[in-house]
């Protein structure tokens, strides 16, 4: 397994490799878990050579204490990644591998991705995803990227962003991982201890269990969840749904964690509005 500390040794490894292999991307922000473990399989089986992504990406975190506790694991990341067959890691040690200029160029997501959701908390969150996995893209020029359904608006975003610019990647999702209790899967979630994440646990059995967003809600917050939101719309997020096929979007805090979730629904009756006020 090659490990690439820059972008100039990445794109010799990916230049010299044969022009009929399939290269499928898998890119993380590293502390690494059965969610990322799921991408890489699912690269593995498709593709011929897989390469991972290690960088922790400043510009797409709107809390700098989020950033400064986001957990660093390289010596176990790299271990799982020779164990599930990763040809190469990118791992680069400067920010400037990524972004060379102190003033360089970015793009703008569409004011749809910045104005709902999590886009709509985070403000300048989507802009730093679609700059960093653009750059990804370009400096590994993948034939598949591999994105996990956890982070739906993110999925959506980067598919948008890869038909807009016509590149040839092809987004493949990967369904949410989760804990035996239906927590979803995530670098922070060790920040919880056992117990908490039983509690935690209840986001998506609630969710799951639930008929409206109202009757959701009132749950969450009985279990002492702060909402931050929960919307229900079209699978493709294209607009917002109330019956029918549907997706159900959540952010929550809780015990000083912020979790995100959502799972896809049959509304046959609709009983209430798409969006709760928080």
């Amino acid at each position: 397994m090659k490990i690439l500390r820059n972008s100039k040794r990445l794109i010799r490894w990916r230049s010299n490799l044969k022009s009929k292999e399939r290269v499928g991307l898998v890119p993380t922000m590293g502390c690494l878990h059965e969610g990322h473990f799921a991408l890489m399989r699912k690269a593995r089986k498709e593709c011929d050579r897989v390469i991972l992504s290690l960088f922790v990406n400043p510009t797409q975190f709107d809390d700098a204490a989020d950033l400064q506790e986001y957990p660093v694991t390289e010596r176990e990341d790299l271990k799982a990644a020779k164990t599930l067959g990763v040809d190469a890691v990118f791992l680069p040690r400067r920010l400037e591998e990524i972004y060379p200029l102190s003033e360089g160029f970015e793009i703008k997501p569409p004011s749809s991705f910045e104005e709902e959701l999590e886009g709509k908390i985070r403000p300048g969150h989507f802009d730093g995803v679609a700059n960093v996995v653009l750059r990804l893209f370009l400096l590994s020029r993948p034939d598949r990227a591999y994105f996990g359904e956890k982070d739906y608006q993110q999925l959506k975003l980067v598919e948008t962003l890869a038909r807009d610019f016509q590149l040839s990647v092809k987004i493949r999702p990967v369904p949410t991982q989760r804990d035996s209790l239906g927590l979803a899967l995530s670098s922070r979630n060790r920040r919880l201890n056992q117990e908490q994440q039983k509690e935690a646990s209840q986001l998506y059995q609630i969710l799951k269990a639930s008929v409206s967003l109202a009757e959701a809600k009132q749950a969450l917050q009985q279990r002492g969840f702060q909402v931050e939101y929960l919307e229900s719309w079209d699978p493709d997020l294209k607009e917002p749904r109330s019956r029918g096929s549907v997706r159900w979007l959540a952010a929550v805090r809780f015990r000083g964690l912020r979790l995100i979730d959502n799972l896809d629904k049959r509304i046959d009756k609709a009983d209430g509005p798409y969006r709760l006020d928080h």
